[in-house]
């Protein structure tokens, strides 16, 4: 999925396609391919292609709000009225994440551990949603 994602930072869509395929023939209900798969269509710009493998990621187990509406990734989809739906924000009154501040961890000792932590996994954080 990591070589899709070059693929994809380096506008070339026919093989981040091609890379997409085959991981998701290895895994194809993993709830973080799926949703890393929703990613990278987002840095293709094909938004309806985002929002399906995005609706999938949700029915195979990714379920973190918080993440997907944070997730710089996902721009392309914010504000999107079928993204507001799969994600909705919080509740008025509930605030934000109680350990983040103006959408950053309230400590930064925290944040670097749980980076360092999902970046020594190689992971970028994408498997946080699967519960």
């Amino acid at each position: 999925m990591l070589l899709a994602s070059s693929y994809a930072e380096m506008d070339r869509a026919e093989d981040a396609a091609r890379e997409m395929q085959f991981a998701l023939a290895l895994r194809p209900n993993d709830s973080s391919m799926l949703y890393n798969c929703a990613c990278i269509y987002c840095k293709l710009r094909k938004k309806p292609e985002a929002l399906e493998a995005l609706k999938k990621a949700r029915d195979a187990g990714f379920k973190d709000p918080d993440w997907a509406r944070r997730d710089p990734d996902l721009t392309l989809l914010h504000g999107d009225p079928e993204f507001e739906r799969l994600y909705p924000a919080p509740a008025a009154g509930g605030g934000a994440h109680p350990r983040l501040t103006a959408g950053r961890w309230a400590s930064p000792i925290l944040e670097r551990s749980l980076m360092a932590g999902a970046v020594g996994r190689g992971e970028r954080g994408h498997d946080r949603g699967k519960r």
